[in-house]
């Protein structure tokens, strides 16, 4: 379990270190996108790298733009939100100001969940039929794929993930619902008595979708997966 150290009273002391006050924070709010084989530029997974990006991590913490989290703060508090706390935020400024103390070496993070399905074995996998070879360069059109799960009955979901096969260049996807008679690219259709339209999404460091015991998404027996995957070029094809 992650310890994430309490912000002491006026502000961080003279002793901040990566090992305690600040690896913590990384490996929760960080890792998800920032390790390898993630849509990350760069690993934060060791003390070296986060000593190499200290500057920029202080700044882009400091303005919001890290980690990604766009809720806007007057409607309430989220769970699973990204937002760091003002404890958090001095943590960092002040390690960094500091020279970026490492403390005595910690263990290694469990980079394991971003090696397999975190909502566990699932019960049927659904791959794109096709492969879409995303180009060097250049804005790339949102690309749309349809899957038949070949569902006869009646189908509840209460746990569904999108796992991309190179996530260095899938910036998202959205799976919608649809029925076979449907045949445009932007229309919405509705399922269940709360008027549910998507099944799943994906954003970088997104975790899957997880409804709790009682809960569950409907697809109607016959419809399709639409999935809408916005691919980034990263410099090579």
């Amino acid at each position: 379990m992650l310890h994430q150290p309490t912000p002491r009273a006026g502000g961080p002391a003279r002793g901040d270190v990566h090992t305690r006050d600040i690896a913590p924070i990384l490996a929760t709010h960080c890792l998800p996108c920032h390790r390898p084989g993630e849509i990350g530029p760069f690993t934060l997974a060791s003390f070296a790298d986060a000593r190499h990006r200290a500057a920029t991590i202080a700044e882009v913490v400091e303005n919001g733009t890290m980690p990604p989290w766009h809720a806007a703060p007057e409607h309430g508090r989220f769970r699973n939100e990204r937002r760091l706390t003002a404890g958090q935020k001095q943590l960092i400024a002040e390690w960094a100001r500091l020279g970026c103390p490492e403390g005595e070496p910690g263990r290694s993070p469990d980079l394991s969940p971003g090696t397999g399905w975190r909502i566990g074995t699932p019960n049927a996998v659904y791959p794109i039929p096709v492969e879409f070879p995303v180009p060097a360069e250049g804005l790339i059109e949102y690309q749309h794929f349809v899957i038949d799960p070949g569902f006869t009955a009646d189908t509840w979901v209460q746990a569904a993930e999108v796992r991309p096969g190179n996530r260095r260049v899938v910036h998202h996807c959205n799976v919608f619902l649809r029925p076979p008679t449907a045949t445009g690219k932007d229309e919405l259709f509705e399922t269940g008595s709360l008027g549910s339209t998507n099944l799943v999404a994906f954003t970088p460091g997104s975790g899957p979708d997880e409804l709790p015991d009682g809960m569950a998404k409907l697809i109607p027996a016959g419809w399709r997966l639409h999935l809408i995957v916005h691919y980034t070029a990263v410099g090579t094809p």
